[in-house]
Parts: C-alpha cells; structure tokens; sequence
C-alpha cells in the first residue's frame, strides 16, 4: 500500500520536477555569457575547495553542536537535561 502511494506521488511530481528543470536549464543557457555572475560563482566554488582540501576539519565545533541541538530538540519536547552518569574517560 506505501509503495502504491509513493508511486502515486512520484508521478503527481513529475510536472513539477521537468518544469523546475526546464527553468534552471533557461537561467543557466540566458546568462552564460555573463562574466558578472559566473567568476564570482567559480572564484567562490574555488575558495571553498581551497578551504575545504586544505584546512583540518573542525570536529569538535561539529560535535558540540551536533549535541547541542540533541538538547535543544530535548527541551523543545518537554524532556530534561542533565549530566552523563557515565563521564567519558581520556584515552592516553
């Protein structure tokens, strides 16, 4: 019965889908020859590589957000939030 609905749905997106299509392919073939929107695009897809090959990544930035919006989510819903019974211990 899901796979059905999700058939179902599929093909009722399918218009959407060829028409967004159709639009992004007229934006990118109209400006093509505008150099005042693509070498800042591409000088900005460059720095970020740059940045994202050369530069270590910053994990712990990542993890203390990542758990932070546990506890938020965790608030949100009406839990609790509290310390781990379990603190890590350093591994030497």
């Amino acid at each position: 019965m899901v796979k059905q609905l999700k058939l179902i749905l599929a093909l009722l997106l399918l218009p959407a889908c060829l028409g967004s299509a159709e639009a992004l392919g007229r934006i990118v073939l109209g400006g093509a020859r505008a150099d005042t929107v693509w070498v800042p695009i591409l000088a900005g897809a460059g720095c970020w590589l740059a940045i994202y090959l050369l530069l270590p990544k910053p994990m712990l930035v990542y993890v203390f957000g990542h758990e932070l919006t546990h506890a938020l989510w965790t608030l949100a819903m009406g839990g609790r939030v509290r310390a781990s019974k379990h603190p890590q211990r350093e591994v030497t």
